[in-house]
């Protein structure tokens, strides 16, 4: 008997592990917070187990989402951001993907490469590496390859199609 979630969750964790830099910290409290809740919901009967309930409420998110901001270019773990929310992990990581449609991480990458994209637009001739550090990469490379993945494009190569480098 295969389990589609958990053959999903090990294939995320299998393209994590496949990049070049390291996970995130909250990259890795959110897969095993999915973790244990599917495992927990493996031992129950199909009639006990817990499903998705409401989202986060308003002021919940707001604080969320205020500290992950704040917090931009730092590592910051899921047990940090669910106190801030005053939730649980498991409880805090559920309840966001529910009310954003993203995980904690991925929400927080997406704010990371939008807001690399303004300093980019806004500073043309800041150095990739200095965006890289400002919005939470570890490295140059690391950045260019989560912007790829998201943009379809290099960093380099956007900056150029804006109008905003040397062309090629």
């Amino acid at each position: 008997m295969t389990d589609a979630g958990m053959s999903a969750l090990a294939r995320m964790v299998f393209d994590e592990l496949a990049k070049e830099t390291p996970p995130s910290r909250l990259a890795w409290d959110t897969y095993a917070a999915a973790l244990a809740l599917r495992l927990f919901n493996l031992q129950k009967p199909p009639a006990h187990r817990m499903t998705d309930g409401g989202g986060l409420a308003r002021w919940r998110l707001k604080r969320a989402m205020d500290y992950l901001m704040a917090h931009l270019s730092e590592d910051v773990a899921l047990a940090e951001v669910a106190a801030i929310a005053d939730l649980s992990p498991h409880h805090f990581c559920r309840a966001f993907k529910q009310s954003t449609g993203l995980p904690p991480h991925a929400w927080l990458t997406r704010q990371r490469l939008e807001h690399a994209l303004q300093l980019m637009s806004a500073h043309p001739k800041m150095g990739l590496v200095e965006i890289a550090l400002c919005v939470g990469y570890q490295s140059q490379t690391s950045f260019g390859q989560a912007f790829k993945r998201a943009m379809g494009v290099t960093p380099s190569r956007w900056r150029r199609d804006q109008g905003l480098g040397p062309p090629l």
